[in-house]
């Protein structure tokens, strides 16, 4: 199972924090850091708002000022540069993830252990650096088990790491959902819960939803999970499906309307990992044996990674009996829409074009369940 990343909520949710509310208040940031000479610090709000923006002063003599305005607690990555590299984006492993609010903040330390590094004057960040200390162990597992499974080669290995990879992301999750109740009306608590919100249940996010006071629900966060919940409950069995309507890789449009009077699977997936196309394999069998009782599939790439690859995967896999859609060719985003950032994900539609049933969101025994309900459905 394939973690798709909810970038585009977390960049919702910033993007709210930072220009909903009108009221805008002085921060004041200074440095005073130790560590390799640098010249420039850069404060990124690329993640808060819908243009990146970078501010950049001088670093000089292990010193700086920035002054700027923000609605309430922000969330940003702090990072220094030098000579040549000044204009680049920050280096992975040599960022900060800091909480700024209004009034004076300082930052400590060196500069080349920026986890070290220590902002004062922000009670979000408090809050930030105690959620860092309770995750830090399985954050760590769950890191390295990612990297053991970008290097096997072997499938079975690769669900294998995927599987730690799943187990210490929910104990993450497990500890972040213990933090969120102790911490009720914070913006940390809202930004790591969209984080994990792919791996929660509705009930568990609209208990932290539902304990966030009005000022925080009026929020620019609490509005995006506000946003969040009536989605995920738009995408529940019994709800009537989500149309959508996109061209195939042959330019013929693809809608959920154009399918009533037949069953459904929306399959979303990526054709460039092979646990995706494993799946893929097992739809083939599915619709071999249900297309002629009345069963069709419309599989949704996210990006369509690389054109011609998309292409020579559905020849390949021979699954372009049915049709593919892909993100990239247009500006839907059907994935959001349907609350889906675990890849594979399949979705049952009935020919009245409601929601019946919903396989994937990391559970293994996915296919296993779809199998079953299709079975119970065409009585074999």
């Amino acid at each position: 199972m394939i973690n798709k990343p909810i970038t585009m909520v977390i960049a919702v949710l910033l993007t709210a924090q930072a220009l909903a509310q009108s009221s805008l208040k002085t921060y004041t940031l200074r440095g005073h850091l130790t560590g390799a000479h640098k010249d420039s610090v850069f404060i990124d709000y690329s993640k808060n708002a819908l243009k990146s923006t970078i501010i950049s002063r001088p670093f000089v003599n292990g010193s700086f000022t920035i002054t700027g305005k923000i609605s309430g607690p922000t969330r940003v990555l702090i990072y220094f540069q030098a000579g040549e590299n000044k204009y680049q984006f920050y280096p992975m492993g040599k960022f900060k993830e800091i909480f700024l609010e209004p009034g004076l903040l300082m930052i400590t330390g060196n500069i080349e252990k920026p986890d070290s590094l220590i902002l004062t004057g922000s009670k979000s960040q408090q809050e930030l650096e105690e959620w860092n200390q309770l995750t830090a162990l399985a954050r760590k597992a769950k890191n390295g088990a990612i990297h053991g499974a970008m290097i096997q080669n072997d499938l079975e290995r690769v669900n294998q790491g995927m599987a730690s990879i799943k187990f210490y992301q929910d104990k993450v999750n497990t500890i972040s959902y213990a933090f969120f109740l102790k911490h009720p009306n914070s913006y940390v608590t809202a930004f790591k819960l969209l984080k994990c919100a792919d791996r929660m249940s509705l009930d568990s996010i609209k208990r932290i939803y539902n304990s966030f006071n009005n000022e925080m629900r009026k929020s620019g966060p609490g509005k995006v999970i506000a946003g969040e919940i009536k989605r995920i409950e738009a995408t529940l069995p019994g709800r009537e499906a989500v149309d959508f309507s996109m061209p195939d890789f042959n330019g013929t449009i693809v809608s959920i309307k154009g399918q009533k009077g037949r069953y459904t699977i929306l399959d979303f997936a990526d054709t460039w990992n092979d646990i995706s196309r494993q799946s893929d394999k097992h739809l083939l069998l599915l619709y071999r044996k249900y297309q002629p009782k009345g069963l069709t599939i419309i599989s949704l790439d996210e990006n369509g990674f690389s054109g011609p690859y998309w292409k020579k995967a559905i020849e390949q896999d021979s699954t372009w009996v049915w049709p593919h859609v892909t993100q990239r060719l247009t500006q839907s985003d059907v994935f959001k829409q349907y609350h889906v950032y675990a890849l594979p994900t399949k979705i049952l539609i009935d020919p009245d074009g409601r929601i019946i049933g919903r396989f994937g969101d990391y559970d293994p025994q996915a296919d296993n369940l779809l199998d079953r309900q299709l079975a119970a459905i065409f009585k074999q």
